[in-house]
């Protein structure tokens, strides 16, 4: 049976400070973390999750990231859980996050086999720096990271990921308003799309209903077809 995972990935400078920390600790504790750079820093909002009914693990996937306004969240600092020497960035989610990850596990657990976690309306936001620690290891890197300044500044959720195996199955775009299949989740046209957008957002001139265009030839043709159905439609009248 296939896994899957559905996440949020940090982006931007976010993202470098959080692996450029990881990398950090590794080096000063000798951990042996292998691949850092290609890491990805993130938040698991849900899952692991098991299902042999993919086709409705996205529609629910996309319907209810649809039906979510724009999630934020505000990093706080670090943390740290002793029950298993795990090391990691502290995460307080907004009501929309909180709700959203909620509502994602609801929907998903009456045909998914979920983590003991996501069954639980309480959850602890956080994005792993090490895990699986030795007690001693544990006790020191605590010590490294209480002394690091501690970070503490608000950050918007612009695409959560559904994963299979590892790899993007989707994307949704929450300033697009658009689910993306891999190829587009990895596209540097539409993530400047995107990024402007956040400018938009930032500056308040943000149109979440304006219309992008050149995202995919589908869409060019869905919109072409339209504007031939409205004229058709104008002319019979």
């Amino acid at each position: 049976m296939n896994n899957y995972l559905i996440e949020f990935r940090f982006q931007g400078k976010a993202k470098n400070k959080i692996r450029q920390l990881i990398y950090q600790i590794d080096k000063k504790f000798s951990l042996g973390i292998t691949g850092y750079k290609r890491s990805i820093p993130h938040i698991t909002l849900c899952g692991s999750i098991s299902t042999d009914n993919e086709s409705k693990l996205i529609k629910d996937f996309i319907r209810i990231c649809s039906e979510t306004p724009m999630p934020y969240f505000e990093i706080n600092g670090y943390g740290f859980f002793d029950a298993n020497n795990v090391v990691f960035v502290d995460i307080i989610p907004s009501d929309k996050l909180d709700n959203f990850r909620w509502n994602l596990s609801k929907n998903l657990q009456p045909y998914c086999q979920l983590s003991p976690y996501d069954y639980n309306e309480n959850f602890n936001f956080h994005a792993t720096l090490a895990k699986d620690l030795a007690d001693q290891k544990f006790v020191q890197i605590k010590k490294f990271v209480l002394s690091l300044k501690k970070s503490k500044f608000m950050h918007i959720v612009i695409r959560v990921t559904l994963l299979k195996n590892g790899k993007i199955l989707k994307e949704y775009d929450f300033l697009l308003r658009k689910s993306l299949n891999q190829k587009q989740a990895l596209d540097s046209k539409i993530y400047k799309r995107t990024m402007k957008f956040l400018k938009n957002y930032f500056n308040g001139t943000y149109d979440p209903d304006k219309k992008i265009k050149g995202i995919s030839f589908i869409d060019r043709i869905i919109q072409t077809l339209k504007k031939f159905c409205s004229r058709l439609k104008k002319i019979r009248l």
